[in-house]
C-alpha cells in the first residue's frame, strides 16, 4: 500500500530479520531500517538494533552515497553513538541513495560487521514504515505535542496507547536537519518530559518510542517545534516577598489569548527543630485560577522561611493543556518558633545554680542569637508577660553595680547556638556580665530568641522558669545528700 504524505512526515523503509551473530564475516542485519525526508535536502535515518547486540555496541558508522560504483571507503559517512538514529544533509531530492551500517562493537580489533546495502529513491510518494498490520495496533497514536517553554527548553507531552505490562518507559528522540546526531531523553511512564539546553530559535523534530524488553517500539507520529516560547506566560517573576506573601507577575503569551491562567504552588520547609533535629515538611499543593486579562496575582497565607515552587500556565479557550512556567522563591524569615520553659537544675560545684536552657525551633528561619534574662522578684504580678521587658531597657542594665541589680538584666548572649546548661552568677558571656545572685532574693529566668532581618528584629520568649533562690536550692541540696 502506497500513500501520499506530507513531506515532513515521509518515511521510506524495509523490514529485515535480526541476525543471529556478528562475529567473523557475518553481516550486521539492522531491523526496520527506515529513511524519512525532513526537508528537500535532508533525511532522517533510523533502525532498531538487534537485541543480542545491544550490550556490546559502542556506536555505528552510517555510509551513504548516490553512486555505488565508488568503493565504500569513498562513500560519505557519519559516526553516531549507541542510539540508531541520525540525520544526513545535502541530499538531492528524486535521486536514489544507498546506505550501509557498520557496527562499532566492543572487543573487536578490526572493523565491525557491515550491513547489506539499503537503497531508497528519495521522493515524496512511498510506502510508509508503519503500514505493517502487526505494528498498527501497537503504534496507533492519539496525541504528541510540544511547545517551547523558554529560548532553550521545550516541553513534550503525549497521550499514546501502550501495554503497561510490556512498556518500561518512553524515549523521546529529537534533532534538527542541521545536526547528524540525535539526542534522547527517557522517562518512566510519565506522559511528559522537558528537553533542555536547546538552541535558541532552532526547529527540532521530535519523535517517541516505547521502551520494552525487546527493544524500542517507535510510534509513527512526530512533531516539529521552534525553540521560541509563544504559548506560555512570558517574563514570569516574583516580587514583593514578605514572610507570609509574594506577588507573581508575568506578561501574556506572544501567540495565545488565554481564557484564564492556572497557578499551582506548594512549599517545602527545611529547618532544625527545637531538639536540634533536621526536619523537612512538604506543604500541600494549592491551585488558583485568574482571568485571562490579569497579569499579577498575590499568594497569601504563606509560611515564613519556606521555599515555594510556583507553576503558571496559560489556559486557552478550548481548555486544552499548555505547559507550566516554573519559578520559585523563599519567603522572608519570621519570629523564632516556640520554646519550652527553662528548668532549674539545682546547685553545682562552687555553690551556683545551674539552669537547663531551651532551644527555639528554627521553622521560621535561623536564630541570630539568644539572650538569657534574669528577673529578680520585686513583688510584681507573677503573670506579667515577658514581652514587657524591652530589649533596649534590658541593655541599659548591663553594667550596673552589683548591689543595684534588683532589676531584670541580661546574664548572657549566645550567637547561633545556645548551650544545654548554664550556670548563673559566674563570668561574662557574649559581652554581658553574669551577676552573682543574692542569697535570699528569689529569681526567675526566661530565654529570648532573636532573628535579625533587614526590617528589624523579631523575637520569641520562652515561658518563665520556676522561682528559685540560692538559700532554697542549698536547702534542697543538703536534704538530698543527708538522705
Amino acid at each position: 500500500m502506497c500513500g501520499i504524505s506530507n513531506l515532513t512526515f515521509l518515511w521510506i523503509c524495509t523490514f529485515i530479520a535480526v541476525g543471529e551473530s556478528y562475529n567473523g564475516d557475518d553481516k550486521y542485519t539492522p531491523k526496520d531500517f527506515c529513511v524519512r525526508l525532513i526537508t528537500n535536502n535532508s533525511v532522517l535515518i533510523r533502525w532498531v538494533e538487534p537485541v543480542t547486540l545491544r550490550s556490546e555496541i559502542q556506536g555505528y558508522t552510517v555510509y551513504y552515497t548516490n553512486d555505488t560504483r565508488n568503493l565504500i571507503e569513498h562513500w560519505n559517512s557519519v559516526i553516531i553513538g549507541n542510539y540508531p538514529m541520525t540525520t544526513v544533509r545535502n541530499i538531492n531530492l528524486g535521486e536514489t541513495y544507498h546506505f550501509r551500517v557498520r557496527v562499532n562493537a566492543l572487543g573487536l580489533d578490526k572493523l565491525g560487521p557491515l550491513s547489506d546495502v539499503f537503497s531508497f529513491r528519495l521522493i515524496n510518494r512511498t510506502r510508509s514504515c508503519y503500514d505493517k498490520p502487526e505494528t498498527a495496533t501497537i503504534n496507533t497514536p492519539n496525541m504528541l505535542r510540544a511547545t517551547a517553554t523558554s529560548y532553550s527548553s521545550v516541553e513534550v507531552w503525549w497521550n499514546l496507547p501502550y501495554d503497561p505490562h510490556q512498556v518500561k518507559g518512553f524515549m523521546v528522540l529529537y534533532g534538527t536537519s542541521e545536526l547528524g546526531y540525535w539526542s534522547n531523553k527517557t522517562t518512566k511512564t510519565n506522559n511528559f518530559v522537558e528537553l533542555t539546553n536547546l538552541e535558541k530559535s532552532t526547529t527540532y523534530t521530535i519523535t517517541i518510542a516505547a521502551i520494552t524488553d525487546n527493544g524500542l517500539k517507535y510510534y509513527p507520529n512526530e512533531v516539529k517545534v521552534n525553540v521560541s516560547p509563544e504559548e506560555v506566560p512570558m517574563e514570569v517573576e516574583v516580587i514583593d516577598v514578605t514572610g507570609d506573601s509574594m506577588v507573581i507577575k508575568w506578561l501574556p503569551p506572544l501567540r495565545l489569548h488565554p481564557a484564564k491562567y492556572k497557578i499551582v504552588y506548594y512549599g517545602v520547609k527545611d529547618y532544625v527543630d527545637a531538639d536540634g533535629a533536621k526536619q523537612r515538611e512538604t506543604l500541600n499543593k494549592i491551585e488558583e485560577t485568574v482571568d485571562g486579562h490579569v497579569t499579577t496575582f498575590e499568594l497569601v497565607d504563606l509560611y515564613p522561611y519556606t521555599h515555594y515552587y510556583v507553576n503558571i500556565s496559560a489556559v486557552p479557550i478550548d481548555l486544552s493543556y499548555r505547559p507550566f512556567i516554573k519559578i520559585n522563591a523563599t519567603t522572608d524569615v519570621g519570629p523564632p518558633g516556640p520554646m519550652r520553659r527553662p528548668i532549674v537544675n539545682g546547685l553545682v560545684a562552687g555553690g551556683n545554680i545551674q539552669i537547663l536552657l531551651p532551644k527555639a525551633s528554627e521553622e521560621n528561619g535561623p536564630v541570630s542569637y539568644y539572650y538569657v534574662i534574669v528577673v529578680p522578684e520585686q513583688g510584681q504580678d507573677p503573670d506579667l508577660p515577658t514581652e514587657i521587658y524591652a530589649t533596649d531597657h534590658l541593655l541599659e542594665n548591663q553594667w550596673l553595680d552589683e548591689e543595684e541589680i534588683d532589676v531584670p538584666y541580661i546574664a548572657a548572649k549566645f550567637s547561633l547556638k545556645i548551650p544545654y546548661a548554664f550556670i548563673l552568677g559566674v563570668g561574662v558571656h557574649g559581652g554581658f556580665k553574669n551577676y552573682p545572685l543574692h542569697q535570699n532574693k528569689k529569681y526567675r529566668v526566661f530565654v529570648r530568641a532573636v532573628v535579625v532581618t533587614p526590617h528589624g528584629q523579631l523575637f520569641t520568649d520562652s515561658p518563665y522558669s520556676d522561682y528559685f533562690s540560692l538559700i532554697d536550692e542549698r536547702k534542697k541540696y543538703l536534704k538530698l545528700i543527708n538522705n
